[in-house]
């Protein structure tokens, strides 16, 4: 697993219409590497000046529902043991801990403009990230925006023109939100970014060959999306609806005029040996990360 340069299935957008979000036959890759014996993955398609990570559950200490590298404190898991963990992702990506910035996380579509006054929030304790957020944005070069993961998809967005880069915490509630929106929204009004300078990356997450949803959600969805949204709503074959986080996120930026849009084609439920999952283990399950900074 720690072999320097493994790859693994990821599609890239160059968006065209929202019917390019339905089915995609472009094909690139996420990078394995591994540092300090933490294996984490990074893009194929990288932006000068800015680091972009996702982790593996592979690497920690952690133990038993939580092995090994839970990032977690929220989780259940042993404080000290979490700790360590971040410490172990710090070591491994090359940057201090107390850099970090991590969310009280809530499903909900608060965003946070974080300044160098934030760093480090979050990092020793969970009641000490910030409140009530799901999402954040900064322009401080060397500040860490985390989210933590364990089936919801992360939406990264990099302003390659004005070194802004955002973050955020989509599940089907956020998605319902239109989060990704509102995240876009926030980097335009705070840094004045142009949305085709932008540049988004969607994490691996639940797959919609596994993300049931309530008929009531299904419901809500179609109501706010109309005739579009059967491109991201299908069904099993005992008729549950199921939702396409990657292509609905990705739709939500390319309607908001981002055009380069890479996807992570990864279920996190169907490769547990390879991330948390909190269905694919029945609620019980530690957090692995995305997180992105400026070099």
């Amino acid at each position: 697993m720690e072999r320097e340069g493994s790859q693994i299935p990821l599609r890239y957008i160059q968006a065209t219409s929202l019917s390019d979000f339905r089915a995609n036959d472009y094909n690139m890759s996420m990078i394995l590497r591994s540092n300090h014996s933490v294996p984490f993955l990074v893009p194929n398609s990288s932006v000068e000046g800015v680091g972009i990570v996702v982790t593996t559950r592979a690497g920690g200490v952690s133990s038993g529902s939580y092995s090994s590298l839970n990032l977690g404190l929220h989780t259940g898991d042993d404080s000290t043991v979490v700790l360590e963990n971040r410490h172990r992702l710090a070591r491994a990506v090359g940057f201090s801990p107390d850099r970090a910035v991590w969310l009280q996380q809530i499903h909900g579509d608060s965003i946070a403009v974080v300044s160098e006054s934030d760093a480090g929030r979050g990092g020793q304790s969970y009641v000490d990230g910030l409140p009530g957020t799901d999402g954040a944005i900064t322009g401080t070069r060397g500040i860490v925006l985390t989210v933590l993961i364990a089936d919801c998809a992360t939406i990264v967005l990099v302003d390659r023109a004005r070194n802004a880069i955002a973050i955020a915490h989509a599940g089907w509630r956020g998605t319902l939100s239109r989060l990704s929106t509102k995240l876009l929204n926030a980097m335009i009004e705070t840094f004045g970014s142009q949305p085709r300078e932008v540049s988004a990356f969607i994490s691996p997450a639940i797959g919609p060959c596994c993300l049931d949803v309530r008929r009531v959600v299904a419901e809500e969805f179609s109501s706010q999306w109309g005739e579009d949204a059967h491109r991201h709503l299908t069904s099993d074959l005992s008729n549950r609806p199921r939702l396409n986080l990657w292509s609905s996120n990705a739709a939500l930026l390319h309607a908001g005029g981002v055009t380069e849009i890479e996807v992570a084609d990864l279920c996190t439920k169907c490769n547990s040996e390879l991330f948390f999952s909190h269905r694919g283990q029945g609620g019980k399950a530690g957090r692995f990360v995305t997180q992105v900074f400026l070099t």
